[in-house]
């Protein structure tokens, strides 16, 4: 009797041990501590940027893109941010409204509505890539410079093997669809892709 109850109790709280979360496994996740350094790093620039320039990370964001000249309409900037549609317009009407976006029609077509930047938008655009540099500088204050660049490396070989599972799940090539360390990092923006805020 006392060895069936006690193994009653044993198999009772072997499933509560189980049914609980493994909290030192999920601080030492992979995706976990990526998700981290993320928002550490948005909420750090966040500040900079609202300190310095009076904006956010991600209003930061749409500026530059603009300022490429790569995201003259609503829809390419929405996709080249990764920010929805609603979401993105939203942004640029605040912009509009501080003076630093103007939106005007194509010179080929009226019928589209090309984005472009402000003399004031044009002026914070490229004091950007400095502000930016000085917070990731910070942020890798205690990486010497092998450090910093096997970090690079290991995140570009961390994204593209994350695109190879994609295409391969998705059926298409894998051949030539891999981003290398130059294309994942060849502007001067590599955190600024971090819309954490407005």
């Amino acid at each position: 009797m006392n060895v069936e109850n006690e193994s009653g109790s044993g198999a009772v709280s072997a499933q509560e041990d189980t049914a609980k979360p493994n909290v030192a496994m999920m601080t030492r996740n992979i995706g976990h501590l990526l998700r981290l350094a993320r928002l550490r790093l948005a909420n750090l620039m966040d500040k900079q940027l609202l300190k310095q320039l009076g904006i956010t990370n991600v209003q930061a964001t749409l500026l530059f893109l603009i300022s490429t000249g790569e995201s003259a309409s609503l829809k390419t900037l929405a996709q080249s941010s990764g920010i929805e549609m609603a979401r993105t317009s939203r942004l640029l009407t605040l912009l509009e409204e501080r003076g630093m976006v103007t939106r005007v029609r194509s010179g080929s077509d009226r019928r589209v509505t090309e984005l472009q930047l402000t003399d004031a938008g044009s002026s914070l655009a490229r004091r950007l890539p400095m502000i930016l540099r000085e917070v990731a500088d910070l942020a890798l204050s205690t990486f010497d410079a092998a450090n910093r660049e096997l970090l690079v490396e290991m995140l570009s070989d961390l994204i593209g093997n994350c695109e190879v599972i994609e295409h391969q799940s998705a059926g298409r090539p894998s051949e030539g669809d891999r981003m290398n360390a130059e294309e994942c990092w060849k502007d001067s923006l590599e955190f600024v892709e971090l819309p954490c805020s407005r």
